[in-house]
């Protein structure tokens, strides 16, 4: 005898069990079958439906039209574009058949996205992002993987132009920047929150550091060392308060300092495991100019390049290109 269980979570489960009695075994199967509720719009999202949102999954036959909103707790599918000004907002995977385009376009998915192409939108992503020929000027910040097939025209010419791209578990894309735009960039194996801490980090160190030498130097002091302050002390008793306090306040800044010297160190070790094993693969031709960032190594790329892979060198530390 079988048992058909239905609940509103998602996937299918087989359970088994087994008894034994006078007779022999015998096995009991019971099966979980998931029902999710789906929204499902059989036009654009616009002036007649107004925004939706759902609890469950949508799924769209139009296109979501110029600032209008999709927000879903499962995924959101869309057999149109996203229009400029459009937010899409998922707690699953969101598939666009078509574009996205728009300055002020939002996409935000806890799953992974997939799309005909990208231009000038916001997008953060839990998963990978999949594109099928090209993005043009965007942001794109992904947890995962970023791939862009370039199926654009005869020659499979598409890829990424201008905008920064996100990827922290590397990117592969036909092409990547282009003879006429000098601001693309690609970033893999550090996450955009790890750059930007990284780098205030960073800043905050030569902030203090700046700061000791200023002090140290108003008080005619060459090192930090007890034998350093006695001596200026001995030199200039009339000023001995000022200078022994003047110390007191740099010793401070050297804890807040080291402290700082540490986080910047674990941050660099965190960082540096991810992106041994991160790649930017760009199999058809990588134009001078784009900016290439693994971990926290940085290249720019001085002429074009066709077929290479970029990677950490473990050896040297170095980010090169290398042919694939």
């Amino acid at each position: 005898r079988q048992r058909l269980v239905a609940t509103c979570d998602g996937g299918i489960t087989l359970s088994s069990r087994t008894r034994r009695n006078a007779q022999g075994a015998i096995t009991g199967r019971q099966y979980h079958m998931a029902v999710h509720p789906v929204a499902h719009i059989e036009s654009d999202v616009g002036l007649e439906t107004g925004n939706v949102d759902f609890a469950g999954h949508v799924v769209i036959d139009g296109s979501v039209t110029s600032g209008f909103q999709v927000t879903a707790s499962g995924g959101i599918a869309v057999a149109g574009s996203v229009e400029a000004g459009a937010q899409l907002r998922a707690g699953g995977d969101i598939s666009v058949q078509q574009g996205i385009v728009g300055r002020e376009t939002r996409i935000v998915s806890e799953g992974s996205l997939r799309a005909k192409f990208i231009q000038e939108a916001r997008v953060k992503v839990d998963g990978d992002v999949a594109i099928g020929s090209y993005v043009h000027s965007a942001y794109i910040q992904c947890a995962g993987s970023v791939e862009v097939k370039g199926l654009s025209g005869s020659d499979h010419s598409g890829g990424i132009v201008g905008g920064e791209i996100w990827g922290q578990e590397g990117i592969t894309v036909r092409n990547a920047g282009s003879a006429r735009n000098n601001s693309t960039r690609l970033f893999a194996g550090i996450s955009a929150a790890d750059f930007i801490r990284l780098e205030q980090t960073q800043q905050d160190i030569e902030r203090v550091k700046a700061d000791v030498a200023r002090r140290l130097q108003s008080i005619g002091l060459p090192e930090l060392t007890a034998d350093a302050v006695h001596d200026v002390v001995a030199r200039h008793p009339e000023r001995r308060d000022e200078i022994l306090q003047t110390a007191r306040v740099a010793r401070e800044l050297e804890k807040d300092l080291d402290q700082q010297i540490q986080a910047e160190r674990a941050l660099k070790e965190r960082i540096s495991l991810l992106a041994a094993d991160t790649s930017i693969d760009v199999p058809g031709r990588a134009f001078s100019d784009v900016t290439i960032q693994i971990g926290d190594r940085q290249l720019v790329l001085a002429q074009d390049l066709t077929g290479v892979y970029f990677r950490i060198d473990p050896r040297v530390a170095i980010l090169a290109p290398q042919e694939l």
